[in-house]
């Protein structure tokens, strides 16, 4: 709710007595925001409760992958599939996509840092990496969504994957439609 204070020509000797009251507004609206911060927290909590674990474990007691509510909302229960490759397993799963013919999966990231006096130099950067004194980082790594993809193809094609080289993870979840 928006709050109406005097303007500026209004304030004269009164200045203090503005920046006390919105000290105490700042204090009160920061008292606020937490609140429902964690109200937000809290009601996440319970959703991820309820979508992960509760609806899933009681479909799964009845036999039921799927059902229909009378207002037409429709509830299906789906495995998702996750990956992640780990600092530590970095090595392993890079070789194993390139010895698996899905090296190209691994993007290439170099990352050169130029000086403000560098702008001609790094113009001609391309042709001339070699020959100057450039510092730079080399990166590889597999985008996380085309790890996700490439591991739940897999998967669902029966190959076998190092899945603790891929951090594999399965998290079955209730999707609402």
């Amino acid at each position: 709710m928006p709050i109406d204070y005097p303007d500026q020509a209004a304030v004269g000797s009164d200045a203090l007595a503005v920046i006390s009251q919105l000290s105490i507004d700042l204090k009160i609206a920061s008292r606020d925001v937490s609140e429902i911060e964690d109200a937000l927290k809290t009601a996440k909590e319970l959703q991820a409760q309820i979508a992960e674990h509760d609806l899933p474990e009681a479909m799964a007691a009845v036999g039921m992958g799927e059902v229909k509510l009378s207002d037409g909302t429709k509830v299906t229960i789906k495995e998702d599939i996750f990956a992640r490759i780990s600092a530590e397993n970095a090595i392993e799963a890079h070789a194993w996509l390139n010895g698996n013919g899905h090296g190209n999966l691994i993007k290439r990231e170099f990352k050169i840092a130029f000086g403000r006096d560098q702008e001609e130099w790094a113009e001609k950067f391309e042709t001339n990496l070699t020959s100057q004194e450039v510092a730079y980082d080399r990166k590889q790594a597999v985008h996380s969504s085309t790890l996700k993809s490439f591991v739940r193809g897999q998967l669902e094609d029966g190959v076998e994957i190092p899945e603790d080289v891929f951090g594999v993870f399965r998290k079955t979840v209730a999707k609402l439609t």
